[in-house]
């Protein structure tokens, strides 16, 4: 028989919970939460799916705008799609007309083009990297900073493109700039 001075470190000592004998370690009590592990130095339990509610909104729309562009006929979301996608050759005849309302639509697509994706491949990558780098970003920054950086990214990708591809004839869509602004 093992004497009992070796035997004494397995037993459960009064030292709080998760812990054995003098070096504090092991399973604890049944039910008690350690701080650090599943939770917060008070021992709070964090949420599985712990993403920021401005974050979430975002992806939320997304999928949204996604969705009911896989429902509905092309007849009903093509000339929806159209008006909220960035097209350089339209935004930059939009500024030669001299037209404040046409200037004003054209100016708020380089906000609306992050709305719409086509490909079911690039909704979800943009997506992920949201819900990856879009939490950290607004955890570290609040909402109302988050918020800006939204929008200045959506903004300055959509510049990008613009400067990028001229004066062509293409569509540009997606959140791929917004996403990249938060990386």
């Amino acid at each position: 028989p093992m004497p009992a001075t070796r035997l004494s470190i397995f037993r459960r000592s009064n030292q709080g919970p998760g812990s054995f004998g003098p070096g504090g370690f092991g399973p604890g009590r049944r039910g008690a939460r350690r701080p650090g592990i599943g939770g917060g130095a008070s021992g709070e339990r964090q949420r599985a799916f712990n993403v920021p509610p401005l974050t979430l909104a975002i992806a939320a729309v997304l999928a949204f705008v996604w969705l009911m562009i896989q429902i509905l006929p092309y007849e009903v979301w093509a000339p929806i799609a159209e008006a909220l996608i960035l097209v350089p050759s339209r935004f930059s005849a939009a500024y030669q007309s001299g037209d404040p309302g046409i200037i004003a639509a054209e100016a708020a697509t380089l906000f609306t083009y992050a709305l719409v994706h086509v490909e079911t491949v690039h909704v979800f990558a943009n997506l992920g990297f949201l819900v990856a780098f879009g939490s950290q970003c607004e955890r570290q920054m609040g909402w109302r900073r988050y918020l800006a950086l939204v929008l200045a990214a959506t903004v300055a990708g959509g510049v990008a493109e613009l400067i990028a591809v001229g004066d062509q004839t293409i569509y540009i869509l997606g959140a791929s700039g917004a996403t990249s602004g938060m990386m």
